[in-house]
C-alpha cells in the first residue's frame, strides 16, 4: 500500500514552512497516521507490518523569515558561465537542489570540482544582477559567502569551517 500525504508539501510551497496551514496539515497527517497504525494492528496484527516514511525534500523558512540571502539562480548561472567561458564549462540548469553542468563527465574530468571550489568563494555582492543595488539590510554583508559547503558529487570541494 502506498499513501502520499502531499498536502503538507503543497501547504509548505504555498504558505511557507512556519505557516499555520503547514502546522494544521502536519497535525492532520499525524492523526491519519495514528488511524492507519490502529487499522493495521487490528486487521493485520500488531508487529506484523512495517511502515516506511520518506519525503521528496525538506523545507526551510523563507529568506524574509530566516535572514538568508535569496540566491538568484539565473544570476548564479550566468556568473558560472562567465567564470568558465574559456574552459567550455556550461550550466544545464541551476535549481534549489544544485548546479547541473551539461558535461556528463564533469566529475571524472574535474570540472565539477573546479566549479564547486569557485562556488565556495561566491558572495552576496557577486549574486546581484547588473545594476542592482544591495538592499539596505545587506549593505554590510556584500562580501558574505553564499555557500557554507559545496559538494562535487559526494566529495566536499569547498567548506567554511566555524572558528573554535
Amino acid at each position: 500500500m502506498y499513501v502520499n500525504f502531499k498536502q503538507i508539501d503543497d501547504a509548505g510551497h504555498r504558505w511557507g514552512l512556519t505557516s499555520r496551514q503547514v502546522g494544521d496539515n502536519i497535525a492532520a497527517a499525524d492523526r491519519a497516521l495514528k488511524r492507519l497504525i490502529a487499522f493495521l494492528d487490528e486487521h493485520v496484527g500488531a508487529r506484523r507490518w512495517a511502515v516506511a516514511v520518506t519525503a521528496d525534500h525538506g523545507q526551510t523558512p523563507y529568506p524574509s523569515e530566516s535572514g538568508a540571502w535569496p540566491i538568484r539562480g539565473s544570476e548564479l548561472n550566468a556568473d558560472i558561465e562567465r567564470a568558465f567561458a574559456d574552459d567550455d564549462i556550461e550550466v544545464l540548469r541551476v535549481t534549489s537542489a544544485g548546479v547541473f553542468l551539461t558535461d556528463p563527465g564533469a566529475l571524472e574530468n574535474g570540472n565539477a570540482r573546479r566549479v564547486a571550489e569557485w562556488l565556495g568563494t561566491y558572495t552576496v555582492g557577486e549574486n546581484l544582477a547588473g545594476g542592482e543595488d544591495l538592499p539596505k539590510a545587506w549593505e554590510d554583508r556584500e562580501d558574505e559567502r553564499l555557500f557554507i559547503a559545496v559538494l562535487a558529487g559526494r566529495e566536499v570541494a569547498a567548506a567554511i569551517c566555524a572558528e573554535s
